[in-house]
């Protein structure tokens, strides 16, 4: 925000959660965020996320929209 004050938009985010919890790869699948720097800091935040190992053992996909106000 300090080198754009008005940087805003909605980040949709990709990820699969792998069976031990952890996300196995995350992607943007849209955005209107006029910053690849933040769109690429989004998804590998999001690859550093842990969860609740999904129900028998299988591989759950999300798609989790982000909406960033300045």
């Amino acid at each position: 925000l300090m080198e754009n004050p008005g940087l805003g938009g909605r980040v949709v985010v990709q990820f699969a959660v792998g069976p031990d919890g952890r996300v196995m790869g995350a992607s943007i699948g849209s955005t209107t965020v006029a910053s690849p720097a933040v769109n690429t800091c989004i998804a590998a935040a999001v690859r550093r996320w842990h969860f609740t190992a999904p129900a028998g053992g299988a591989v759950a996909r999300v798609s989790y929209p982000f909406t960033l106000v300045p």
